[in-house]
């Protein structure tokens, strides 16, 4: 699996960041269109059943007030839609990552619409480029009607270590020169320096860039 890189640019230029990249890459490279792309990230809340509660009594000088109740822990699920993935759904809980058939979609929806609510649903659309080693996808990322800004996703495809692609991808990102933005590498949680890049790797990364986005 080719090593994968991230990028989010906040839309806060004119004009967009999604014109100045696609400008720059054509005129920098000889980019061959790969062809639309999208994807989808919704962030759910778990519903957690009501604290126990016991009966309330008068209180004498000799019991001291209640204590107030421990607030509760709300608990997260991801699900990331990537469309050159059209048969599985990235879905992160608790840290845990795993890829599943679409239909557990569906089960969430009907059995178990009651325990989670969604919070979040962002999405995007744009192109894929094919560039020499590189597969280039831009694409701007919306909310509702609002653009909250650009995802560009890297892969170089010849290695499928970090140690070995990371320079070279920040170099040609750099060679861009894209506006300010954060870039993402090796997920925070469950990647281990020296192992093999994997599918699941790539979802994770999108579902750090994209959580509460």
């Amino acid at each position: 699996m080719p090593v994968t890189g991230l990028y989010f640019i906040q839309e806060t230029t004119t004009p967009p960041a999604i014109s100045i990249l696609t400008d720059r890459l054509s005129k920098r490279h000889q980019p061959i269109p790969l062809g639309r792309w999208t994807f989808e990230h919704r962030l759910l809340r778990e519903n957690p059943p009501p604290l126990p509660t016991t009966p309330s009594s008068p209180t004498s000088p000799q019991q001291s007030p209640q204590q107030p109740a421990p607030l509760q822990q709300h608990k997260f699920m991801q699900w990331l839609d990537l469309s050159y993935h059209p048969y599985m759904l990235f879905i992160l809980a608790d840290k845990q990552i795993v890829t599943s058939e679409r239909e557990f979609e569906l089960i969430v929806r009907s059995k178990m619409a009651s325990m989670w609510t969604v919070r979040q649903t962002l999405r995007a659309v744009g192109y894929g480029y094919e560039v020499d080693d590189f597969r280039v996808r831009i694409a701007d990322l919306t909310q509702g009607d609002q653009v909250k800004g650009v995802v560009v996703e890297i892969e170089y495809t010849p290695c499928s270590y970090i140690e070995q692609g990371e320079g070279i991808i920040r170099d040609f990102m750099a060679g861009l020169q894209p506006p300010d933005g954060r870039f993402t590498f090796a997920p925070n949680e469950g990647y281990e320096s020296g192992r093999e890049w994997t599918l699941l790797d790539t979802g994770r990364q999108y579902c750090e860039i994209l959580r509460f986005r």
